[in-house]
């Protein structure tokens, strides 16, 4: 394995940890904000809303990021199997090159969000904005990363086509 494919293991594990303990932290955040809706003994804070919207947006860049990696994000399979080689490279290039250029389009773009989250802080928690408003940059540079690391290994004539259980 590779170098690029080892730092590729790695980050996708990161980013799957990191989407299980998002999912975990909103499915705990949302459902004691049911129950302290229904429940007077429970206190209700507004909070929960704000917090839950943010995770949502982390857990929404993170796992299109690890979609890219394993290829089952921005693709419509729309010619048959039975396309000759030459023309699924061909393809495959289109579809990488499309990704990388929404990718670094939402990392530039991105990145001005979330530097303008530094001025800014939610109505109820107070915090800064720039948290949850730095998961589509990061997001971005995630998806940037895994693109790049495909186009490569097509330009290597990678036999594996950026197979993403080869890292």
């Amino acid at each position: 394995m590779s170098p690029i494919d080892r730092v590729g293991t790695w980050l996708a594990g990161a980013i799957g940890f990191a989407l299980g303990v998002v999912l975990a932290a909103m499915v705990v955040i949302v459902t004691y904000q049911v129950f302290s809706r229904f429940h007077t003994s429970i206190p209700f804070w507004g909070g929960t809303e704000e917090i839950a919207r943010g995770l949502f947006v982390w857990l929404v860049m993170l796992g299109a990021a690890l979609a890219v990696r394993s290829r089952e994000h921005f693709f419509v399979d729309i010619l048959p199997a039975a396309t000759p080689a030459p023309v699924q490279r061909v393809l495959r290039v289109v579809v990488l090159l499309t990704v990388l250029v929404v990718s670094v389009v939402l990392v530039v773009y991105g990145w001005e969000f979330a530097v303008s989250g530094l001025k800014r802080r939610s109505l109820v928690t107070h915090l800064p904005a720039i948290w949850s408003y730095s998961a589509i940059v990061t997001g971005a540079v995630l998806m940037t990363l895994f693109a790049l690391r495909d186009l490569l290994r097509l330009r290597a004539g990678d036999r594996n086509d950026g197979d993403p259980a080869d890292g």
